[in-house]
Parts: C-alpha cells; sequence; structure tokens
C-alpha cells in the first residue's frame, strides 16, 4: 500500500489536500468519518492514514484525527444494519453511535497531550497510530463501562417500544440474521430458553392454584398462547436457516432445537388442556376430594422438579441433568399409574365427571413430564 501512495505525492491536488488535513485536525475527523461511511470499513481507514504518515502525506496530528472519525464513521454502517432489525438491536445502534460520540469529545480537547503520549510511547509513526486507536477505544470502554445499566434504562426511555413491537413477545430473533446461521442458531438459542423461563415462572406456579382458580386458569391460557407465538417465530426462523448451506454440526444443532421448540410448546398446549377441564368442572359446580388433590400435588412436583432439571439442562449444556430426568422416568409413570388405579377404589364416591377430569389431569401431568423426557433425549443425542 505504502508503494501506491508514493505517486500521488507528485500530484499537486492531493499534496495540497493532504497539508489542508495536516493543518486542521476538525477537517481530518471529517475526512475520517466520511471515508469510513463509504467504504463502512473502520480498519481500512485506519490502514490507510497510517500508509499516508508512514510516507509523509499527513501529519501524526491529522493521522490522529483520522482515526477518531474512522471510530465514528463505523456507526453508518450499525445504524444501517439496524434499520430492519428488532427494536433492542436499534437501541444498541443508537448507543453504540452515542458512546462514539462521546468518546470523540472526550479526546478532541487533550489531542496535543494525546500525542506526547504516542511520542512518548515510542515507535515509527504507523505504531503510534496504531496505539492511538487502541488507546480511544480502551479508554472510552473504561470510562462509559460504570454507566452501562443506567444508559440501558435511558434507551428504552428514549425508543421505547412501538404497538407492534409491545404485541412482539420474542426477545432475541432477528429474522435477517438466517443467512449468518452460526449467528441465527444463537439466537434461536436463547429464544428457547427465554419460552422455558417463561414456562417455569409464569405457567407451572398456576398449576395447583388453577384446581380452585379460574383466574389461575386464565393465566394459563393466556401464556400458553405467548408461547405459542414465541414457537412460530422460533420454528419459522429456524426452517429458514435450515434453507442454508449449512455444516453439519450446524445441520444437527438446527434439528435439535427444531425438536426442543416442539416439546415446550406441546406441554404449555397440555396445560390448556388441563385448564380447560378443570374449568368444566367448576362450572357442573364439581370439586376434587382431599385425597384426589394430595395425589394431583405428588405428582405435580415430580413434574416440575423434572421441567427445572430439563430446562437447567439446555441452558447450562448439563448433562447429567439430563439423565437425572430420564432415570426418574419410571418412577414418575409408576407414581401416575398407582394414582389412577388407586382412584378406582379410593375416588369410588365420585362422580364419573369427577373421576373423568381427574384422570385429564392425571394423565396431562404425565404427558408434559414425558415432554421432559423427550427434550433430555435430545440434548443427550438419543433421538
Amino acid at each position: 500500500m505504502t508503494g501506491a501512495m508514493e505517486p500521488l505525492q507528485c500530484d499537486e491536488q492531493f499534496t495540497q489536500l493532504m497539508t489542508l488535513l495536516s493543518g486542521n485536525l476538525w477537517l481530518a475527523v471529517f475526512a475520517g468519518i466520511a471515508f469510513t461511511a463509504v467504504i463502512q470499513n473502520s480498519a481500512a481507514t485506519i490502514a490507510i492514514a497510517m500508509t499516508l504518515a508512514s510516507t509523509g502525506a499527513i501529519s501524526l496530528e491529522a493521522g490522529v484525527g483520522i482515526v477518531y472519525g474512522a471510530n465514528f464513521g463505523t456507526v453508518f454502517t450499525a445504524m444501517i444494519s439496524s434499520l430492519t432489525a428488532t427494536i433492542d438491536a436499534k437501541r444498541a445502534a443508537v448507543a453504540h453511535a452515542i458512546f462514539k460520540f462521546i468518546g470523540v469529545l472526550i479526546f478532541l480537547p487533550f489531542t496535543t497531550l494525546f500525542i506526547q503520549l504516542l511520542t512518548l510511547i515510542g515507535g515509527d509513526i504507523e505504531r503510534q497510530l496504531a496505539n492511538a486507536h487502541t488507546l480511544f477505544n480502551v479508554v472510552n470502554v473504561i470510562v462509559l463501562l460504570p454507566f452501562c445499566n443506567r444508559f440501558a434504562i435511558w434507551m428504552e426511555r428514549l425508543m421505547p417500544k412501538s404497538e407492534r413491537n409491545k404485541t412482539s413477545h420474542h426477545k432475541y430473533i432477528d429474522q435477517t440474521t438466517a443467512k449468518f446461521p452460526a449467528v441465527g442458531l444463537l439466537q434461536a438459542r436463547k429464544e428457547i430458553e427465554h419460552m422455558l423461563e417463561r414456562v417455569e415462572s409464569r405457567m407451572f406456579p398456576e398449576l395447583m392454584r388453577m384446581l380452585e382458580s379460574d383466574k389461575a386458569r386464565k393465566a394459563i391460557m393466556e401464556e400458553e398462547q405467548v408461547i405459542d407465538s414465541l414457537y412460530k417465530t422460533t420454528f419459522h426462523h429456524l426452517r429458514r436457516i435450515t434453507e442454508q448451506h449449512l455444516k453439519d454440526s450446524e445441520t444437527n444443532e438446527a434439528i435439535k432445537l427444531l425438536s426442543i421448540n416442539n416439546d415446550v410448546e406441546r406441554q404449555t398446549n397440555v396445560m390448556k388442556e388441563m385448564a380447560r377441564a378443570l374449568s368444566k368442572l367448576e362450572a357442573r359446580q364439581k370439586v376434587l376430594n382431599h385425597w384426589e388433590r394430595a395425589n394431583i400435588e405428588a405428582l405435580y412436583k415430580e413434574v416440575s422438579e423434572s421441567f427445572v432439571h430439563t430446562s437447567r439442562a439446555f441452558v447450562e449444556h448439563d448433562k447429567e441433568l439430563a439423565i437425572r430426568v430420564i432415570y426418574n422416568n419410571p418412577k414418575v409413570q409408576r407414581m401416575e399409574r398407582e394414582m389412577r388405579y388407586g382412584h378406582f377404589y379410593h375416588g369410588s364416591g365420585s362422580s364419573s365427571t369427577v373421576s373423568m377430569i381427574y384422570a385429564d389431569v392425571m394423565n396431562g401431568m404425565l404427558r408434559i413430564h414425558q415432554h421432559n423426557v423427550n427434550l433430555s433425549q435430545t440434548l443427550l443425542d438419543r433421538v
């Protein structure tokens, strides 16, 4: 690159332009911004500045100004990329622009001192400009890192979710990343983690309460719609990824995530069916007796524990937890079978409606657990 620049030193217009840049720090900054915005590559801009400085075309001060501009110029790439992205991606792009702007404002008044520091550190002028780029970003991070949490809150207020975004429950998936399998698969995994967290925190606690609370049953049904929406978003995202040219490992990961996504959604479908069955019980003014409730609660504890283990196994890549869920499967099946047959004796006084719904609820618990087992087997590559 140095050899390519040498003929330009004989060009009068180029020499005048470089002289102008060397004598005006602000102009050098704007030149760095403009060039980076056009080529969308700050590294290339800095490399050109280093080459110009090494041939004596520009001064160290002008080179530092171009470094400032190149760093700020990266905001255009981020802003363009975020145009079709999620609201969080747009917030990140704007935050990136503000951070870079603050960084330039911090350094500009101290450029003379900064140049003296670069000279003290030593090295040729190319090394000094490389050091300038490194120090600019390191200092920027050190200064702004303590304010990240507050800044995130401020960005949420500055760019609130639109009505459209409020009805979109997914947090991580950006449909534009499907053409980048590694990124798209990571987003799908994070979205499934989000689904599991919602099921654990918003649906499982309502399973016992819905035995007698219509409010809990409605909460189950409403959350099931949210999970269904997340399932569809994740499913279509993964299908788009599988249409790309994938490595074998990426293909296996996509298939695994499709299977897990399906199991989580089916679990919530079962919970919705259980809620509807219990609503029928209340509509007919029937109630479960103490023995029936105790059985449901005992099975619920086993099933909820297996779900927690399954969820943790997925999030933490913990195969031991997945094995524990599978190992515990015969115990859960035996519990459900003994309680179901025991009902023929202890529940002989119950009406046929109560007996039927009791059986539906117990079967629902078992089906939820079976999806935990399926999910664990998927994590262990047994399917």
